[in-house]
């Protein structure tokens, strides 16, 4: 319900923060699926990077999100990216 207020008061997919992570990458680090959801049906990058070169499927790897993953892959987030550190 916030996500739609903000999404509808002009809030933007692509904001990053410091680290050049978006509100996608934050949500596949914590796990909330409703979000990712939210956020790639109104159209967020699924394969954004922040400043490390990590995708939100990445993240989702790396914190042991499965569900998150699976939604990602679903969606078709792109396997293949490697970080900056060619991993």
């Amino acid at each position: 319900e916030v996500l739609t207020v903000l999404l509808e008061k002009g809030a933007r997919l692509d904001a990053t923060d410091r680290t050049g992570q978006t509100a996608l990458h934050l949500a596949a680090l914590k796990g909330h699926t409703t979000i990712i959801n939210a956020l790639l049906e109104r159209g967020a990058s699924i394969d954004a990077t922040d400043h490390k070169g990590l995708t939100t499927l990445h993240l989702a790897a790396r914190h042991s999100q499965s569900e998150v993953a699976n939604i990602l892959l679903d969606m078709g987030a792109t396997i293949d990216f490697t970080d900056n550190k060619g991993w």
